[in-house]
């Protein structure tokens, strides 16, 4: 989902074909998770969405039941830390402040939350500000709220 000209728009893009913007300046040392699988050592790098942030970079990574995080680089990329285990989809910010939409369908189980990101201390953290009917797939802002695209259909928050 994209705002333009005032209205919200929606594109449909599977997650490999899913673009990230901005890319990022640097390169991401993946996790592997070969101690998962033994015998796979295929990393888990492509980030699900980032964001460019005043001190740096918010990369977020959600790879199904393998797992998913949100981390915070530094501008150049040298300097990282984790920030949560959420599985983030999208980046949205709702008048100053930054909301990120979260979630994961697997199996016959399907949920997600809106969560805030401050800075607290000069570290990012999250705060769960609201609970998802089910997964989400997208969100935009618009007057004021977030329109959020999840798997049961369209809410406003």
């Amino acid at each position: 989902m994209y705002q333009e000209d005032g209205a919200p728009h929606a594109e449909v893009q599977t997650p490999s074909r899913r673009k990230i913007s901005p890319p990022l300046p640097f390169k991401i040392k993946p996790k592997v998770f070969g101690d998962w699988f033994p015998g796979s050592e295929e990393p888990q790098a492509r980030p699900s969405t980032v964001l460019r942030v005043s001190d740096g970079w918010l990369v977020a990574h959600s790879h199904g039941e393998f797992g998913g995080w949100l981390e915070w680089f530094s501008v150049a990329g040298d300097s990282t830390y984790e920030i949560s285990h959420h599985h983030i989809v999208d980046f949205v910010e709702v008048e100053g402040e930054l909301m990120a939409i979260e979630g994961l369908a697997h199996g016959q189980s399907s949920s997600g939350s809106l969560v805030r990101l401050v800075q607290l201390h000069n570290k990012w953290t999250t705060e769960v500000v609201g609970r998802l009917p089910s997964a989400p797939r997208a969100a935009v802002a618009q007057e004021g709220c977030v329109l959020i695209v999840h798997q049961q259909g369209l809410l406003r928050s």
